[in-house]
């Protein structure tokens, strides 16, 4: 259901994945609730000033494709109505995927989106990319981006934790996540009027993940379990990790497993992700 899809398939060194929000066309009604401590709120810009026309480059070129220019006129009202700021969101630029247009926008604080609406769909795939993965990690701290994905459905500042997957399957959803080398992706295909609803609890443990102590020791112990499966007791699982040092050579980077070693797994604290949260969520990587 929907269109999902990760665009621009980053290299293996690639450090500027853009987070991808893919769909249906009202996917974008509530992109400003992405920034809800209304940090754009200061700098207003008028539509001509961040809508750009569609140009010879990107524009239309038969009765099969969607009109850029139109594409976009429609995500600006479908803001208005609903009564969402656009003091803020700039448009970058658009090219096509098939049939449809991509654009791509960015709010005041870094943050990008990607809009992909197909109009034969009734439901939005929602994704937020973080440019950060196992790759990125330091000797001894291995393991911390794949702890990340799990904490990030535990408690925020407005979110109890549960809140998230609660909301989520009673409206008919499944959220997931996954951590792999260079980033880490949350998902879940929505109808488009749960919109508001996802983007506020995703904005929210975005920016105020509460990173406690109880709820770090808790998730740890599920990764330690997972590890334990998956690699330690698990001959394919080993060689996988035995074939990733000999390729990559090193402890870190490419080399080392994205579900952390053992022993840093047994070492690291709640500061490590405190550490890497603050870093690795920043809008700018999003």
């Amino acid at each position: 259901p929907g269109v999902t899809m990760q665009l621009n398939q980053p290299s293996p060194r690639d450090r500027g994945r853009d987070a991808v929000v893919a769909g249906h066309g009202r996917l974008a009604t509530d992109v400003a609730a992405a920034d809800p401590a209304g940090a754009n709120a200061g700098s207003p810009v008028d539509r001509s000033g961040y809508l750009k026309r569609g140009s010879a480059g990107n524009a239309a070129t038969g009765p099969d494709r969607v009109d850029d220019h139109m594409a976009n006129e429609q995500v600006l009202i479908s803001l208005q109505k609903q009564g969402m700021t656009t003091h803020g969101l700039v448009l970058e630029g658009s090219s096509h995927f098939g049939a449809w247009p991509m654009s791509r926008w960015r709010l005041a604080n870094g943050l990008r989106i990607l809009l992909l609406p197909d109009p034969s769909s009734r439901l939005v795939a929602f994704h937020t990319w973080v440019g950060a993965g196992s790759a990125d990690e330091v000797a001894g701290k291995t393991g911390l981006a794949h702890l990340l994905e799990h904490l990030m459905f535990k408690a925020s500042a407005n979110f109890p934790a549960g809140t998230f997957d609660r909301v989520l399957e009673r409206m008919g959803s499944s959220p997931n996540a996954a951590t792999w080398l260079d980033w880490t992706m949350f998902h879940q295909t929505i109808v488009p009027e749960a919109i508001a609803e996802v983007a506020a609890m995703e904005a929210d443990r975005l920016a105020r993940l509460a990173l406690t102590v109880p709820a770090f020791a808790a998730e740890l112990d599920v990764v330690r379990a997972e590890r334990r499966e998956a690699v330690d007791n698990d001959p394919d699982g080993q060689l996988e990790e035995l074939f990733a040092r000999c390729m990559w050579g090193g402890d870190v980077g490419y080399g080392h497993p994205t579900l952390g070693s053992a022993a840093d797994l047994r070492a690291m604290s709640v500061d490590d992700a405190r550490g890497v949260y603050a870093h690795s969520y920043a809008p700018g990587n999003v």
